[in-house]
């Protein structure tokens, strides 16, 4: 497609309706046919090249290019001007505009054709016999046919294509999604394994600065805690960088224990307890690690924002409902929006179809409470 004037050509059809009426010309000329006393050879040419340059137009005015072309080429019938490989280009139009025309259009235009081409064949002089009309009759009928089948080879594509958009589409957005999940999983990975010890260790480091001239053996206590949560955060970090390099679907990290999260967050600042219920159900190893995860979380921001002196990790069963719920003795969570770490927490029990909120406790502190049901569970 090239621009030319302002205005859309594409030189193949271009070079074909120029063809069409060049080898138009002998035929005009050297047929004996003699035309109607009034039509002359300059008259026959110009309606040659009526009925054949039209063409050029064909993919941006196919309906005004098909109109252009046969009345040049019926008025060149009608004054009984030979046959000429003009008509190959009306033809052309016509199975293009049935082709690839609006509805409307393409069911209109072979109508309006034929009864053109059965009223010229009626009106040409010297020759009216039953099988002159019917070839002037079958020849846009044929088009219109190989028009017919075009359409149909046509919507078939266009069908086609739309069905590998969408399957396109869908599968980019399922690949969006599959990231974004992925996104998730790996920040909530990185801060359990990361924020959690990172947490520990500041804490630790700066209550030991506090109580480095005036307690000096107490401050000894806080710097073991956090030369231990250092060291086991970058144990955790080593593997989870492994676990990414290796291109691996499994854990980042091996499984930490409800015992192991409460321990971790112990120090001579915090005293942490764990109740868990005799008749605690055993749980698939996701919903541990989901359960794990929100407790670390509750340890975590008690021991940052509190100021609490003893945290409680109690964990309850009944009717189908698993809760667990940390409680400490601190200064209450205030009107504080959630955080990354509470935002993952939150995501890690929708995701297993429970919800948690935090809240004042009724004696006074912080309540972070998950409500999750239990995974074998059927509802009455």
């Amino acid at each position: 497609m090239r621009s030319l004037g302002g205005l859309a050509w594409d030189w193949a059809p271009c070079g074909m309706g120029v063809l069409l009426a060049v080898a138009g010309q002998p035929v005009l000329w050297q047929n004996p046919l003699a035309p109607s006393p009034e039509a002359s050879g300059a008259t026959g040419a110009a309606l040659i090249a009526a009925a054949a340059l039209p063409v050029a137009g064909l993919r941006r005015w196919p309906a005004t290019a098909l109109a252009v072309s046969a009345a040049g080429l019926f008025a060149y019938d009608a004054l009984g001007f030979p046959a000429s490989p003009a008509d190959v280009a009306t033809l052309f139009l016509l199975a293009w505009v049935v082709a690839v025309g609006r509805p409307a259009v393409a069911l209109s235009a072979p109508v309006l054709v034929v009864a053109a081409s059965a009223m010229t064949a009626l009106a040409r002089p010297g020759i009216h016999s039953v099988a002159y009309l019917a070839g002037g009759l079958l020849a846009p009928v044929l088009a219109t046919l190989a028009g017919v089948a075009g359409r149909a080879y046509k919507d078939r594509n266009d069908t086609e294509r739309r069905a590998q958009q969408a399957a396109l589409e869908a599968h980019r957005r399922t690949a969006q999604r599959a990231a974004a999940d992925e996104r998730l999983r790996i920040a909530r990975e990185m801060h359990d394994a990361i924020g959690h010890g990172v947490t520990v260790t500041t804490l630790a480091a700066q209550a030991a600065s506090r109580l480095t001239r005036r307690d000096p053996e107490r401050a000894g206590e806080f710097l073991d805690v956090a030369v231990r949560a250092g060291q086991q955060t970058m144990q955790e970090l080593h593997e989870l960088l492994g676990v990414l390099r290796a291109d691996t679907d499994h854990t980042a990290r091996p499984p930490e224990t409800l015992g192991d999260v409460v321990r971790r967050y112990a120090n001579p600042a915090l005293s942490t307890t764990l109740n868990i219920p005799d008749d605690w159900p055993a749980l698939p190893a996701h919903v541990e690690r989901a359960i794990t995860a929100i407790v670390a979380e509750g340890l975590a921001n008690t021991a940052r924002h509190s100021g609490a002196r003893h945290a409680t990790v109690q964990l309850t069963s009944k009717n189908g409902l698993l809760r667990v719920t940390v409680t400490d003795d601190g200064r209450g969570p205030g009107t504080a929006e959630f955080g990354y770490g509470l935002v993952g927490a939150s995501e890690r029990a929708a995701s297993l179809g429970g919800h948690l909120h935090l809240e004042e406790s009724p004696t006074g502190g912080a309540r972070l409470e998950a409500t999750i049901p239990h995974p074998d569970h059927t509802p009455p």
